[in-house]
């Protein structure tokens, strides 16, 4: 773990971030996919034009700098439960430790724009996770869980993660995002624990203006 007041890794060294989701255009804008539009979301933050990925490790890596520091941005290709060997491949050909990994992906127990931030721990039944931990053989990597909702018992969750967003989601999903997005860049530029400490929770509670105009 990067100790406290310290962004994760030097900044010589190079760090991963990883989203998961599903290949394909049936899967584009799913709610298990938000981890790729993380990715998506961080590029143009950071000045990155065009499409940066090439495929390669059995998956899209795009390779990028920001504020002097190399990022690997991942998009594994296989299916979910097979994000394990993109990663591992990618961490091992660019010798990344598991303490510069980070992980973004859906939780169906959390709701919908709440983020979850740990720096390691078990799958929670998350498949892409599972994968990854096997892969790398231990789960001391970082992970940011999106909320998605949908965790009701009785309900098929596998139609649900790869259903779209409501409409009413879809127009808080950019506010989603951007949280993540920041929470992202407040791990490299500070820390892990200063990240969960603003991040976690809600990326939907209304803010101080919102409040006083009675939104």
């Amino acid at each position: 773990m990067a100790p406290r007041g310290a962004g994760l890794g030097d900044t010589d060294r190079t760090f991963l971030i990883v989203g998961l989701g599903n290949p394909g255009r049936a899967y584009e804008a799913t709610r298990h996919n938000v981890g790729f539009l993380v990715i998506d979301h961080l590029l143009p933050r950071w000045g990155v034009a065009g499409s940066p990925f090439r495929s390669k490790f059995g998956g899209e890596v795009a390779q990028v700098r920001r504020s002097g520091r190399s990022l690997l941005l991942l998009k594994p290709m296989g299916y979910m439960n097979l994000s394990g060997g993109p990663t591992s491949q990618v961490a091992q050909y660019y010798q990344v430790t598991q303490d510069r990994l980070v992980v973004i992906c859906d939780d169906v127990n959390l709701p919908f724009g709440t983020l979850r931030i740990r720096a390691g721990g078990g799958p929670g039944g998350h498949n892409g996770l599972a994968s990854i931990k096997e892969a790398l053989g231990g789960d001391r990597f970082p992970r940011m869980r999106i909320g998605v909702g949908g965790g009701e018992p009785g309900r098929d969750l596998t139609g649900y993660v790869l259903g779209h967003f409501r409409p009413d989601e879809q127009r808080e999903l950019p506010r989603v995002l951007e949280r993540c997005a920041l929470a992202i860049e407040t791990m490299l530029d500070r820390s892990l624990e200063v990240a969960m400490s603003q991040y976690n929770g809600s990326a939907l509670e209304p803010t101080a203006d919102s409040a006083r105009e009675g939104l």
